[in-house]
Formats: C-alpha cells, sequence, structure tokens
C-alpha cells in the first residue's frame, strides 16, 4: 500500500473507508496511517474507544492508529460506485430493507466523495 491508495476495514458491523496519508516499514510489515470518512460506524468505534481507556484509565497510544496493511483492503471506488448504483437500481427486493439502506447510504456517501474530489481539482 501506498500514500492516496483508499481502503476499507470492516470492524463488527461497520464498514471504513479511508484515504492512506502515511506509511512506514516495521518488521517485515508495512502499517499505514489511514484518514477515514466520517461515518456513524466510525463515530461509534471512536466512542468505545474513549470508553473503554476511560475505564482501564489509560491514554490512547498513537501506536493504535498505526494499522498493518493485511487488516485493510485496497479498494476501487469505481468499482464499488458501479455495484452500489447495481444494488440500488435492483431495488430492496434482492437485500434486506437494512442492507438496502445501507448500500443507499454508503453509495450517497461515495457520489459525494466523488463530486468533492472533481470540485477540489478544479
Amino acid at each position: 500500500m501506498v500514500i492516496n491508495d483508499t481502503v476499507m476495514q470492516v470492524k463488527g458491523s461497520a464498514v471504513l473507508l479511508g484515504r492512506v496519508y502515511d506509511t512506514k516499514k516495521k518488521n517485515d510489515w508495512t502499517y499505514v496511517k489511514v484518514k477515514w470518512v466520517p461515518t456513524d460506524g466510525l463515530r461509534s468505534l471512536q466512542n468505545n474507544l474513549e470508553r473503554m481507556l476511560q475505564i482501564r484509565r489509560q491514554e490512547i497510544d498513537s501506536e493504535l492508529e498505526w494499522i498493518r496493511c493485511d487488516k485493510l483492503v485496497k479498494i476501487d471506488t469505481s468499482e464499488i460506485l458501479n455495484s452500489v448504483n447495481t444494488l440500488i437500481e435492483q431495488g430492496p427486493c434482492f437485500v434486506d430493507k437494512e442492507t438496502f439502506n445501507g448500500l443507499s447510504r454508503l453509495g450517497k456517501m461515495c457520489v459525494r466523495a466523488r463530486e468533492k474530489k472533481i470540485l477540489n481539482s478544479q
């Protein structure tokens, strides 16, 4: 993985999407730092981490920001958008309502990200 790769990580029921902004090698492994897209799932995970640290009376360890590359999946956003759009076009009869609503939010999030990228590049 290299800087600016788009990556995904699944933690429980949360699907996290983000972009790599730093890399390092350690013990023959590549570690990366990711700027995650803010979502309810990410906020929930962050809140859980904060509560755990409060209970344990610990400070956040900056090393936790480094993620080993085998814990992430490099993704092609165009392919993901096409797949999500196909599912949306097929309608909820192919997926349950909760999944359909989640895919709709993911699709909208990807479209906003693409529009923002286009606007920022002009």
